[in-house]
């Protein structure tokens, strides 16, 4: 099979790359519990910094140790530095006096960009956010939430005082919401009308809000880990989509909308229970990477060696005998297929 390396191997890009970068002038807080301490931790972090294989060093920090925090000693931290990054993390043996405190005086930081509430567990369903008018990146994963609060929708950057409704909007451009335990979300979710990505991977998923097309803006879309059956009519309005994980669910079918989400360039569909694949997906011509292993497929499309920028395909774990001969024409795939069978390609030409 000229033009095909027919190799072993595992998906390359599950999870997000982690590129060597660097900044300037970032400044940081990160207030957190120890876990082994009855101890705060205050870090301040200042200066340049590097970001290497997704951790980040700072070329000047400082670390204090408080017994708690109160509103006089977030005072003192905020006349030091005005974070770009603010983290609030490792809360969930916090007394819950201490854990108020700290959010009812989050305001006393004005110019964060980035808020990172992580690893505190479900208590953020009991505080509320409203003057984050900079913010664009929130992390909120790993906290068992069931729920989302709603202050997360109604963050305001700013409000059209020229409209009759005041209408907010908001600047947050990413939200990442991975390992919670969220069965459901709001409709609430249509006013983050800017959010280029968005993370919603392992929880406890079914269904998307109709309200949910309303995010034009995406750019990648985490859904994996959830309970869908089906992937959600809302999601074929995102026109602007260039990733979308959609693994580790229950799909049966492979709805057509998706093949008119025509700026994908990564698709991951990996462990679902798809049957078929529609002779449609051609229409993807811009994808790069395609995974559609551990399903049920007895066939891939025969013309699928249209899809010429094509350079990853996993296919293994199905149903497959063949591959259509189109996908000859295909000169820098490598078709990822695990099986002690090999596999022919097809006599279709066409």
């Amino acid at each position: 099979m000229s033009g095909i390396r027919l190799r072993h191997g595992n998906y390359p890009h599950q999870k997000r790359k982690k590129n060597d970068e660097y900044q300037q002038l970032v400044k940081s807080i990160t207030i957190s519990h120890g876990s082994n301490t009855p101890n705060f931790e205050i870090n301040i972090f200042k200066g340049n910094n590097f970001t290497k294989s997704g951790s980040t060093f700072y070329r000047t920090s400082e670390s204090t140790f408080y017994k708690t925090i109160d509103e006089k000693t977030l005072q003192v931290v905020s006349e030091k530095v005005q974070p770009e990054k603010l983290t609030i993390s490792h809360m969930k043996n916090v007394p819950p006096t201490v854990f108020s405190n700290i959010f009812d005086n989050i305001n006393l930081f004005t110019t964060f960009t980035n808020l990172d509430l992580s690893f505190n567990g479900n208590r953020l369903e009991t505080v509320k956010i409203e003057k984050a008018y900079r913010l664009k990146v929130l992390k909120l994963n790993n906290n068992d939430l069931q729920e989302l609060p709603e202050w997360i929708f109604n963050l305001a950057s700013f409000t059209d005082l020229l409209s009759d409704s005041c209408k907010k909007f908001t600047q947050l451009i990413i939200l990442l919401l991975y390992d919670n335990n969220i069965k459901q979300i709001p409709k609430l979710i249509g006013n983050s009308t800017n959010l280029t990505e968005l993370d919603l991977s392992n929880n406890q998923l079914e269904t998307l809000p109709n309200s949910f097309k309303k995010l034009t803006q995406l750019r990648k879309l985490y859904l994996h880990g959830n309970h869908f059956e089906q992937i959600p009519k809302p999601i074929g309005n995102l026109t602007n989509l260039k990733l979308l994980s959609f693994f580790n669910n229950k799909v049966r079918v492979f709805p057509l909308f998706i093949c008119g989400l025509i700026k994908l360039n990564t698709l991951n569909l990996e462990n679902n229970y798809l049957q078929q694949i529609p002779d449609n997906i051609v229409k993807l011509t811009n994808l790069t990477e395609l995974n559609i292993s551990k399903n049920a497929l007895q066939t891939l499309p025969h013309r699928i060696g249209n899809l010429t920028n094509l350079t990853y395909l996993n296919i293994e774990e199905n149903k497959l005998k063949t591959l259509p001969y189109s996908i000859t024409k295909i000169e820098k795939i490598a078709v990822i297929h695990k099986s002690r069978q090999n596999l022919s390609l097809s006599n279709h030409t066409t």
